[in-house]
């Protein structure tokens, strides 16, 4: 062989390579035979739940899956991949507030086509949480809940609160009036009412947040609530929120109220603060304000050591709203099996998965799924609160980030000393300095399709 000839054959394997190659890349970034890759920020026990609807998936569908857990905060990771190009094929978001700016950078894909009307199973309030206002008119359904949360909750030990109490202790409270009661006798029998946990890395003090929700939710009708929620009305300075802020005051705000009193509170990781219910020979605390808690690591029996009443009404406009949280998963690469997997997160058999573990406090907005996957009738009967009556989402997950910190910080500041705020001219000073930052925190057009309330 001469050696142009030599020269051409060799240009053209090389070519040839460089085909091969450059398709199996394009096979690779688009989905492929490689797996489809999630990046969330669940780590521990709720890793393991989500891992576990994801091997079903696999099992079913023979489509891989590999979880990347965030390094850090998610939507910063999520923003520094798609910079870089290296984004995972779905994420799960826990705010639901960051998919308006997402969905409009372009960076999430619309899922109307791969899930279809959901109304009948997660009903007409999941669906406006799922979407977002398009620019051009009506809407697009950007997320799919994967693990929901009903934070309208206190949690008790009803053998230990019996005990303490005896014959002074009757039924749970359900008016506000009661729980301050209820706060106040527990105190004069020697016991540490409350059990309170704030430190929660990057965003420590959002439990302080989820109490001023929760006061703000079952006073005043569900319309104040949104439009505070929506950057509208009321203002963080405004009568509502310092009546809110007012009302935890108090019950935490008297020495004794809270277990490890507020410095105590302000280092105790909020995943632990429950644990106090259990201690023995004496409980540390006796009423918990928490979407769950957690009852893994001592083996307890739902009903009888642990239970919970509904976040009670703290004035007469309360219409029966309850908060939720919910992680959302989100399409950022839309190849056939991440859309594949995206049908199999929305669906009846992956909704009952995670709920049906002992223990895991998650709940499904999925009607269609049915009380009898839940293990317990505790978790039942909070499935049924959810499925059965109007919610509102976590105002602080719907609020920009520079504002839902800034709103942690305020709630961390106010524990740290909490007999300053009972003169009304720092509560004012507290709530102004949150409405400067939301002055620029809130973008003209939001684009959220969230109906706080609806059913």
């Amino acid at each position: 062989m001469d050696m142009n000839r030599r020269g051409f054959a060799v240009r053209l394997l090389l070519a040839l390579l460089a085909a091969v190659l450059a398709a199996t890349a394009c096979t690779s970034a688009n989905g492929g035979d490689g797996p489809v890759t999630v990046l969330a920020s669940w780590s521990g026990e709720e890793q393991k739940a989500f891992e576990a609807v994801l091997a079903e998936f696999t099992a079913q569908t023979g489509i891989r899956v590999e979880y990347r857990p965030a390094t850090r905060a998610l939507d910063q990771e999520l923003r520094k991949d798609l910079q870089t190009g290296t984004q995972a094929d779905l994420a799960v978001l826990s705010s639901p507030g960051q998919l308006a700016p997402f969905a409009a950078e372009g960076a999430l894909q619309p899922l109307d086509d791969v899930l279809g009307d959901q109304n009948g199973r997660y009903g007409p309030q999941w669906s406006s949480v799922q979407s977002v206002i398009d620019p051009a008119g009506g809407t697009r359904t950007y997320a799919v809940p994967v693990k929901v949360s009903l934070k309208s909750v206190i949690w008790y030990n009803p053998g230990a609160l019996k005990q303490l109490l005896g014959a002074d202790w009757t039924e749970p409270p359900k008016t506000w009036a009661q729980l301050v009661d209820l706060t106040g006798r527990i105190a004069a029998h020697g016991g540490t009412p409350w059990c309170l946990g704030m430190e929660s890395t990057p965003v420590s003090g959002w439990p302080g947040t989820d109490w001023i929700e929760d006061i703000l939710l079952h006073r005043f009708e569900p319309a104040v609530y949104q439009g505070w929620a929506d950057g509208a009305a009321p203002r963080f300075d405004s009568p509502e929120l310092a009546e809110a802020l007012t009302a935890w005051a108090e019950l935490v705000s008297e020495p004794g109220h809270v277990n490890g009193g507020s410095e105590g509170a302000l280092l105790t990781g909020f995943a632990d603060a429950g644990q106090a219910l259990f201690t023995t020979p004496k409980p540390g605390c006796y009423l918990y304000h928490a979407a769950s808690v957690d009852n893994t690591k001592n083996r307890l029996q739902p009903g009888k050591d642990f239970d919970f009443f509904p976040f009670p009404k703290t004035g007469e406009a309360s219409s029966g709203v309850n908060e939720v949280s919910a992680d959302f998963a989100v399409l950022v690469r839309q190849t056939p099996q991440a859309k594949e997997l995206v049908k199999f997160l929305a669906s009846d058999a992956a909704q009952g998965i995670w709920p049906a573990r002992p223990g895991s406090g998650a709940l499904s907005p999925d009607r269609a799924i049915g009380l009898g996957v839940y293990p317990d009738e505790v978790s039942r009967s909070m499935a049924r609160i959810l499925t059965g009556s109007p919610i509102c989402l976590d105002a602080s997950d719907l609020m920009p980030s520079s504002l839902s910190n800034a709103f942690n910080q305020a709630m961390l500041a106010f524990l740290s000393d909490p007999a300053r705020y009972a003169d009304p001219a720092n509560v004012h000073a507290l709530l102004a300095n949150l409405d400067k930052v939301a002055a620029q925190a809130y973008p003209g057009n939001r684009a959220l399709n969230y109906h706080c309330g609806q059913f």
